[in-house]
C-alpha cells in the first residue's frame, strides 16, 4: 500500500472475484452511475488457453494491427471479418509505440537493402506518428474462418499480432480455473471467505434472460419466428385466424383473438408480425392499454409510416423498436428459396425509436 494507508483507511474498486480471492469485505455494489458501464479486467499471461477452448465455449479474440496511410485501408481490413460472418464486439485505435515504429522503419530498410525493391527511400515513406487498431471477434482464433480472415488481413497489414483468445463472458478455464478450485479447496471451512467461483456472472445472467414474447400474427413470418426464438425464450401468440394447429407444432401458446386480454398478461415483449398496411387496423384492434411498459416490435420495412403509427398510437411508457429483416421464410442469403435456411449473416436492420430497457432490447 502507498504510504500513510493502510487496511482500515483504504478502499479499492474491484471485481467481485478480486474482492473473494483477497477476502476483503464489499461495502457497496453496482455503484456506476449508469447500469450499461461495465468495467473490464484483464489477465494476462505467458501461455493462453486457447487449447481449453472448444465450440460449445463462447470465445473472443483480441488483435492489433496497422495499415497504411491510404483511402479506404480500414474499411478493406475490416471487411475480411465481415465477409466471412465474422463479429466484432469493439474496435479502437491507439497512437503507435516509438518502438513500433522504428522496428517497422528497421525491417523495412532491411527488407529494401536485401531484395532491391523499390529503392532505398522506401524506409523514409513511413510516417513519423501512426495509429494502431485494436479489435475484438467473437470467435476463436482456430476457427477456420478466423484463420482465413487472418491471413486475407497480414496481405494488407505490415503488423498484425493476436493478443489472444479467450472465454467471453468472463468464464474460466484451464489453469485459471484449476487455480481457483485450489483456492476453494484450501479455504474450505474458513470463515468469511466464501466461494472464489461466482455463481454466476452478469454475462450469464444476459445470455440466460428468458423473455416472454408474444406475436401478434402468426402468418408465415411468425411461425419463422417463432421456430428462431423458441429454444430461447417462452412464446406465445394469437390471430383472428384459427393457428392452433400450427403453434402446437412450433411449441407455442395460441390464444385466439377474443381472449386478447389474457394474451398481453405477462408479456415482456410484442412483436406485430402483420403486412404493413395491416398496421394501423391491428393496433386498433388491441387493448393498447395493456402494452405499457412493455417493448414492442414491429417488422415491417424500415421506414417513417410505421414509427408515426406507433408512436401515435402507443401509449408513452411503452418501448419501440422497428426493424427491418431482409430475409423471410426460405430465402437464403444469394435471393434462392429454400426448406432449410440459417438467419447467421443475413442484413437485419432496425431503429430504437423508444427504448428505456436497453437490456430487453438487446436480448
Amino acid at each position: 500500500l502507498p504510504e500513510g494507508c493502510t487496511p482500515e483507511n483504504t478502499a479499492s474498486i474491484a471485481s467481485d472475484l478480486a474482492g473473494k480471492t483477497f477476502g476483503l469485505e464489499c461495502k457497496e455494489t453496482g455503484i456506476e452511475d449508469d447500469d450499461s458501464n461495465f468495467t473490464r479486467f484483464l489477465l494476462l499471461g505467458r501461455r493462453g488457453v486457447v487449447p481449453y477452448l472448444n465450440k460449445k465455449i463462447p470465445s473472443k479474440t483480441s488483435l492489433v494491427f496497422t495499415l497504411p496511410n491510404n483511402a479506404g485501408a480500414l474499411y478493406k481490413s475490416l471487411a475480411c471479418f465481415s465477409l466471412r460472418d465474422i463479429d466484432m464486439s469493439k474496435i479502437e485505435s491507439r497512437p503507435m509505440s516509438a518502438g513500433l515504429l522504428n522496428y517497422l522503419k528497421f525491417r523495412n530498410t532491411v527488407t529494401q537493402l536485401g531484395g532491391g525493391g523499390r529503392g532505398p527511400t522506401f524506409a523514409q515513406e513511413l510516417p513519423r506518428f501512426r495509429y494502431c487498431f485494436y479489435l475484438d471477434i467473437l470467435a476463436s482464433e482456430l476457427d477456420e474462418g478466423v484463420q482465413n480472415a487472418l491471413h486475407h488481413l497480414r496481405e494488407q497489414s505490415d503488423y498484425c499480432r493476436i493478443l489472444g483468445s479467450y472465454p467471453a463472458n468472463s468464464r474460466l478455464v484451464g489453469p485459471v480455473a484449476e487455480a481457483v478450485e485450489a483456492l476453494n479447496a484450501a479455504n474450505a471451512g474458513k470463515v468469511n471467505r466464501g466461494d472464489l467461483r461466482l455463481e454466476s456472472l452478469p454475462g450469464d445472467k444476459e445470455g440466460a434472460r428468458q423473455l416472454n414474447i408474444g406475436i401478434v400474427g402468426y402468418g408465415s413470418f411468425g411461425q419463422y419466428l417463432s421456430k428462431k426464438m423458441g429454444g430461447i425464450h417462452s412464446l406465445r401468440c394469437i390471430d383472428p385466424l384459427d393457428k392452433s394447429k400450427e403453434a402446437e407444432e412450433n411449441g407455442v401458446e395460441y390464444f385466439p383473438a377474443f381472449e386478447s386480454s389474457s394474451f398481453f398478461q405477462g408479456l415482456d415483449v410484442v412483436i406485430i408480425a402483420v403486412p404493413m398496411i395491416e398496421l394501423e387496423e391491428t393496433l386498433d384492434n388491441l387493448p393498447l392499454e395493456k402494452l405499457r411498459n412493455k417493448l414492442v416490435v414491429e417488422i415491417c420495412p424500415l421506414s417513417v409510416y410505421p414509427r408515426t403509427i406507433l408512436t401515435r398510437m402507443l401509449p408513452p411508457d411503452t418501448d419501440i423498436l422497428c426493424t427491418n429483416p431482409m430475409f423471410g421464410p426460405g430465402l437464403v442469403s444469394d435471393g434462392s428459396s429454400s426448406s432449410e435456411t440459417s438467419w447467421d449473416g443475413l442484413p437485419f436492420v432496425y431503429e430504437k425509436v423508444r427504448v428505456s430497457d436497453a437490456k430487453r432490447a438487446d436480448c
